[in-house]
């Protein structure tokens, strides 16, 4: 079973990979490029557009809380 730290070369065809967890209280997203023959390096948004400055908390609270008063 592969895991985080064991890398295996990617042999699929060529892919744009974006995950995203809509949790209760905050949104946090990942993604990869997947293409032949390398390695898949999962990258996570540390940082949003307009968000000031913190200290590696790339979550955003998610659209459904700032409608309903959450």
């Amino acid at each position: 079973m592969a895991t985080q730290t064991d890398p295996q070369v990617y042999q699929g065809e060529e892919k744009i990979i974006v995950a995203i967890d809509l949790g209760t209280t905050h949104t946090a997203v990942s993604f990869a490029h997947a293409y032949p023959g390398t390695d898949v390096d999962v990258r996570m948004v540390t940082r949003w557009k307009g968000q000031p400055e913190a200290a590696g908390d790339s979550k955003v609270v998610p659209i459904s809380s700032r409608y309903t008063g959450i």
